[in-house]
């Protein structure tokens, strides 16, 4: 690493507010748990960016901004709501992330702090658009609908959880936790698409079990049996609380510390990882079920029933 990321990656590390989980080279991430390896294929994002200007609406931490960027774009704009502490979705999300980011990878992201609804003030346009788990998030569909319609020359690619219920509604209000969601109909957002000018239109159903199996698979839980003391960094870091560890999933391993979610770094000496093993015959028993089946089952236990992921990509 040049002295320029070395001076930047204890900030990185001691950042407590990771969504994404991007890579910053030489088996190292960003703490985040949302995102996994390939999320840009699995979410069905277009394969050609190169020579392409991209907007990134709900950027977050700015995996897919980056991951853009590393693909070719020739411009790449991440916008977001940044401001607020991050403590929930509707309340803004962190300027610190993503500009820490921006600074380690040396990238040229353009990063905008503003709505969906105040695109057109950039008064600037993008050959795609990449809307990823915001719409349901929003009181006003149609208007965002509008704004990022008016922006973008070419594809428009939208990832967002459907309603199947059959209610007669366009679009749902659930409440979900503390979260409000506008849960649309399928056939409401094409025929949207179809009014603002949209003619190919594509939908992909995404099976979110396969991204829980890499998550399942690849952060491993831990355990204490008595309380653990928790860093805020694994380098020079202070101790910030002890907490017992139970079943928490394990996203960072640094030298000799490890760090769990939601809480913070810990010495791997203090804790208990646990292996997860699948025997070989249910891992090829699963690989011979199709995924339909296996979103069946996963459904009957998921916390909103009556719905289902898609990725549609909209071309003029």
């Amino acid at each position: 690493m040049t002295g320029r990321k070395l001076s930047i990656l204890p900030e990185i590390l001691a950042y407590p507010n990771w969504r994404h989980r991007v890579h910053l080279g030489n088996g190292l991430y960003t703490m985040g748990y949302n995102t996994i390896e390939n999320d840009w294929e699995f979410y069905g994002m277009p394969e050609e960016v190169k020579g392409k200007s991209v907007l990134d609406l709900g950027a977050n931490d700015g995996y897919y901004s980056f991951k853009a960027e590393e693909k070719g774009a020739s411009e790449v704009t991440a916008m977001d709501i940044y401001w607020g502490d991050g403590s929930t979705m509707l309340g803004g999300w962190p300027l610190e992330g993503i500009t820490l980011l921006k600074t380690y990878l040396k990238s040229k992201v353009v990063i905008r702090p503003s709505s969906v609804y105040n695109i057109e003030e950039l008064q600037q346009q993008w050959d795609i658009v990449l809307c990823n788990d915001l719409l349901s998030w929003l009181d006003d569909i149609p208007r965002a609908l509008d704004a990022m319609s008016s922006v973008c020359l070419e594809k428009l690619i939208i990832h967002d959880t459907f309603s199947t219920s059959e209610i007669d509604a366009d679009i749902q209000v659930r409440k979900i936790g503390i979260a409000t969601l506008h849960r649309m109909q399928v056939e409401y957002l094409l025929n949207e698409l179809r009014k603002r000018g949209f003619r190919n239109i594509t939908v992909k159903q995404v099976f979110s079990f396969r991204h829980y199996a890499w998550q399942h698979e690849n952060f491993l839980p831990a355990f204490s049996s008595v309380s653990v003391e928790i860093r805020d960094s694994p380098i020079e870091g202070k101790v910030i609380k002890t907490a017992e560890v139970n079943n928490t999933w394990v996203l960072q391993h640094l030298g000799e510390f490890v760090y769990l979610r939601g809480l913070g770094w810990a010495k791997r000496s203090d804790l208990h990882i646990q292996e997860r093993k699948t025997s070989f015959w249910m891992r090829q028993l699963k690989k011979c079920i199709p995924d339909w089946v296996m979103a069946l089952k996963y459904s009957k236990s998921d916390l909103e029933s009556n719905s289902k992921e898609l990725v549609i990509t909209a071309i003029r």
